[in-house]
């Protein structure tokens, strides 16, 4: 089933030349007096212009809704060891802020519990966890994901003081799956905001996706 996503996620745009094999082959009957050049120009150039303006439409209301997410933003810089995650990912993706971020702990939502949470510890290259009653992170990194539209997703990270509810970062990405044209486009038609391809977008996302460590500063390599 994976390898059958790849194939399509990567060949997606051979079902257009199909529809225009079609179109070609339905117009040969209905229309046997157009001339080859013609048939073949209708059939083949309208499934292409079709496609071209929903993405474009699609892709100009990405596009607004990425400015409207604006940069990454620092607006305090703190040193603390450990942190409360607040992400539905957090017992899994989530393991990053002990494992790259720096943290010598972590506090989230416990999955077994409602009203309870668990503590991540490092332990040399191991991650100890055991359920606790309360939090005791000073701050809080809150991930929320939102849908902005039908094929657009967008994930805000923003970095509290717990105790007066004080921002001290904030940022935010957003992915657009291809809009209107997905299937017909796969992986070619998607796109994200920061761009991690560009030069500009790799140090926008560098610094979303670091967001805590460059908040936080734990002991660790700064980000570049």
């Amino acid at each position: 089933m994976m390898l059958l996503g790849i194939v399509w996620a990567m060949g997606a745009p051979v079902l257009i030349l199909l529809i225009g094999a079609i179109l070609y082959r339905t117009s040969l009957r209905f229309f046997p007096a157009v001339s080859r050049p013609i048939r073949s120009a209708a059939s083949f150039g309208l499934p292409f212009l079709i496609v071209a303006v929903l993405w474009w439409g699609d892709r100009a209301e990405f596009d607004a809704q990425c400015a409207s997410l604006g940069r990454s933003i620092v607006h305090e810089t703190r040193l603390v060891d450990g942190i409360f995650l607040d992400d539905s990912t957090a017992n899994s993706f989530g393991m990053r802020y002990l494992q790259e971020e720096g943290f010598q702990w972590m506090e989230a939502r416990s999955i077994y519990a409602r009203n309870r949470f668990t503590r991540y510890e490092r332990e040399g290259p191991d991650i100890r966890s055991r359920e606790v009653d309360a939090i005791s992170a000073s701050v809080a990194v809150i991930a929320t994901h939102v849908r902005l539209s039908p094929w657009t997703s967008a994930q805000r990270v923003t970095i509290t003081d717990r105790l007066t509810g004080q921002v001290l970062a904030t940022a935010a990405q957003a992915h657009f799956n291809g809009g209107r044209a997905y299937w017909l486009l796969g992986s070619w038609g998607s796109g994200s905001c920061p761009d991690p391809a560009s030069s500009e977008g790799s140090i926008e996302f560098n610094r979303f996706y670091h967001l805590a460590r460059l908040a936080l500063r734990p002991a660790v390599a700064p980000v570049r």
